[in-house]
């Protein structure tokens, strides 16, 4: 399945086939069909992920909510009766807000600075720094207003949280994700807004 945020607040729903072909016919069947739409949030969506086992949704929007789906019904999930955050395994973390990523906020900064986060699966992350994690190896890489790229240990849950740094886009950073290690490297890839600029970056083990 396929889920898409707007900007008008809802989250739709497609079922997406796709087959691909060989060598002797090279076309690929490719089939979208749209199932269901779901609607709480009161403002633009700006990040979503799917559980592991793609039954529920966990999704942020512009007004600074976090909601959770159920995905089969199309219906918000409450927290408080359902435990989701707690009791669910994700097969993404991009979402800004939540207790795993509330130490990534800074005292001057509002709801939009941060404009991409994504949380390192473990195979993302090479054994170095794994074991020199305080959670076991997992991390978070957060893109902000200001050009920057910031790394914490994941859970990040303490305030002004200690990190790594760096800042060499002249715009706003649009996206920043994990890639498959390389050798000793945890390899990050960032877009830029205004600058027009992909980058790639290795956080090396060591000091």
């Amino acid at each position: 399945m396929r889920a898409v945020g707007s900007h008008d607040g809802f989250i739709d729903i497609y079922s997406v086939k796709f087959t691909k072909g060989n060598l002797q016919n090279a076309h690929a069947d490719f089939h979208v069909k749209y199932l269901k739409r779901m609607s709480g949030h009161s403002s633009y969506v700006t990040h979503l992920d799917w559980s592991m086992n793609n039954r529920v949704i966990q999704s942020t929007c512009g007004a600074y909510e976090l909601l959770y789906w159920d995905v089969a019904s199309g219906s918000q999930l409450l927290n408080s009766k359902d435990c989701v955050e707690g009791d669910t395994e994700w097969a993404t973390q991009t979402c800004d807000m939540g207790f795993g990523v509330m130490g990534i906020w800074r005292a001057y900064q509002d709801g939009s600075d941060i404009n991409s986060v994504d949380v390192a699966s473990q195979d993302k992350i090479p054994c170095e720094l794994r074991e020199t994690s305080l959670n076991k190896g997992t991390l978070v890489v957060t893109g902000d207003d200001f050009g920057g790229l910031n790394v914490y240990n994941h859970p990040c849950v303490v305030k002004h949280a200690p990190g790594k740094r760096a800042s060499f886009h002249s715009s706003h950073v649009m996206s920043c994700k994990w890639l498959h290690q390389i050798g000793s490297s945890a390899t990050i890839v960032s877009a830029g807004g205004n600058d027009c600029t992909a980058m790639v970056w290795k956080l090396k083990t060591g000091r």
